[in-house]
């Protein structure tokens, strides 16, 4: 759902403590550098959009484009190192439990934890605070909060890190969530198919410059 009155309130509070405690475990575990190449991302994400049969769609020209516009901003530097450590595999707003009363925060479900360069944790989380873009309800305002309440906690990344984060994160909305609104009818039947046309109409290009504003 979107983020609103007590519920961004809340997210302001608990991500400070989930970025610090995520940057304590990236500390704590790493081991050593792994190379992330935004070229190599290009060519992964065609193949997966190829395998998803979803290559030939605006979301999916969409998705490559965020991550063309890093690699040339990135230039020479587009293969970054990065830091392999303990990751969570899952760290999304989902997985943080928050206690309002005694201001206490619980990170569960770690079935997907594993040894990984410390981008897939960073960029799933921007990513699951950004794609609530795409719900007309969602403040950009309440979203740049969050995004910085979770930075403030984990600490300051190198530019060129910050610049494949993001990246990463935004090309997810295209190529994952917004391939849902094209499923709405096979799930929903006609209702879906309405709120699918209602929403590309509406809403769907207004949603789409916000998130590419954000990146």
């Amino acid at each position: 759902g979107w983020l609103h009155g007590e519920k961004a309130r809340s997210m302001e509070a608990v991500l400070p403590q989930a970025g610090a405690w995520l940057r304590r475990v990236h500390d704590s575990s790493t081991e050593g550098y792994e190379v992330v190449d935004l070229g190599e991302n290009v060519e992964a994400l065609h193949a997966l959009l190829l395998k998803l049969k979803f290559e030939n769609t605006s979301y999916a020209e969409l998705a490559l484009k965020v991550l063309a516009s890093a690699r040339q901003k990135l230039g020479s530097r587009a293969a970054l190192r990065v830091p392999v450590a303990l990751i969570h595999g899952d760290f999304t707003l989902s997985n943080l439990m928050w206690e309002l009363k005694r201001q206490h925060l619980w990170i569960i479900d770690f079935e997907l934890s594993a040894r990984r360069t410390i981008v897939h944790d960073l960029s799933l989380m921007i990513f699951d605070l950004r794609k609530r873009l795409l719900d007309p309800m969602t403040s950009p305002r309440t979203v740049r909060r969050c995004e910085k309440a979770f930075w403030n906690g984990y600490g300051g990344i190198s530019e060129d890190l910050m610049v494949v984060v993001n990246a990463l994160a935004t090309a997810r909305i295209f190529y994952a969530s917004l391939a849902r609104v094209s499923t709405w009818r096979e799930r929903s039947g006609w209702a879906g198919s309405l709120k699918a046309s209602i929403y590309r109409g509406l809403f769907q290009p207004s949603m789409l410059a916000r998130i590419l504003q954000a990146t």
